[in-house]
């Protein structure tokens, strides 16, 4: 069970912390808010951020581990649009080493994504070599060949349809992008990783709640992350879709049994740069 107390000599009695708490544990006392139902805490650390005070103290959060914002380095809104405009997934990379040390401030960026129930349960792999991050490729090509071969069939193809339920159709429809990228990577073009020298691929245990959305969520802050840091990188789903049809990736880059790959990120340092972003389709939005 966590443990919260209020020190009812520095609170101020706001209720600020009362009404951020998503799990309604706090609530009005004498004095200072009370706890109930503290098994239900999720540990998201609302209640520790919200006071100014410093009056919560929670077990999940010892001295140290609440650090104030800094709003000198907030971005503007008009800063931030003008980031996710210019952001573009690149594939076109410098042979250089991605440095230990940016790749842990871009898994920083990740670990700040938010996931269902505050689980934080995505975890990351880290591929550098390029003999594995080469293996990495020639295991999802020959996945996609078998693949092909497959839907080639008449008969094979069925049983794809029967096996794979709604993801038949775009199997199917995959394909011939599928023949591309193998005829091509017999020619020495990876059409998997793109030649990036580092790989991130981030895994999360199954049956839990929203696996895939968490993934997601903490790749893209990587990949924003990867942005502000001078790096290119691009969502690999390829490998994401591969990995989630054989095994054997996974068994290669040490994903626990108990878990599957959800999302894949390549970086490294770009070869080029976009000095202009082309507009977007007009946003679909329904207003009730």
């Amino acid at each position: 069970m966590t443990r919260i107390e209020v020190d009812a000599s520095v609170c101020k009695q706001c209720g600020a912390c009362i009404l951020t708490c998503p799990e309604n544990i706090l609530v009005e006392g004498e004095g200072a808010p009370n706890t109930v139902h503290p098994e239900l805490c999720i540990s998201c650390g609302h209640c520790v951020a919200i006071c100014g005070q410093g009056a919560i103290h929670h077990e999940s959060f010892p001295e140290g581990t609440i650090i104030p914002v800094n709003s000198d380095l907030l971005p503007s809104e008009d800063e931030l649009l003008e980031m996710l405009r210019a952001r573009r997934s690149l594939r076109v990379f410098k042979d250089a080493e991605v440095e230990q040390s940016v790749i842990e401030r871009i898994i920083e960026a990740a670990q700040l994504a938010p996931t269902a129930h505050n689980l934080q349960n995505v975890e990351y792999i880290v591929v550098r070599k390029k003999g594995e991050l080469k293996a990495i490729s020639d295991m999802a090509v020959r996945y996609f060949e078998k693949m092909t071969k497959q839907l080639r069939n008449p008969l094979l193809r069925g049983i794809v349809r029967l096996a794979s339920g709604h993801e038949a159709k775009s199997l199917v429809d995959f394909a011939p992008e599928m023949e591309v990228m193998i005829e091509g990577y017999k020619n020495g073009e990876d059409f998997v990783l793109r030649g990036a020298p580092c790989l991130i691929v981030a895994h999360v245990e199954r049956n839990i709640h929203l696996p895939e959305a968490n993934a997601m969520l903490a790749l893209h802050n990587a990949s924003l992350m990867a942005q502000a840091m001078g790096l290119g990188s691009f969502m690999v789903g390829y490998l994401v879709g591969a990995c989630g049809r054989d095994r054997n990736i996974s068994d290669f880059l040490g994903v626990p049994n108990t878990h599957r790959v959800h999302a894949a990120l390549a970086l490294g340092y770009p070869k080029q740069t976009f000095s202009r972003w082309p507009k977007r389709e007009p946003p679909k939005v329904t207003w009730r």
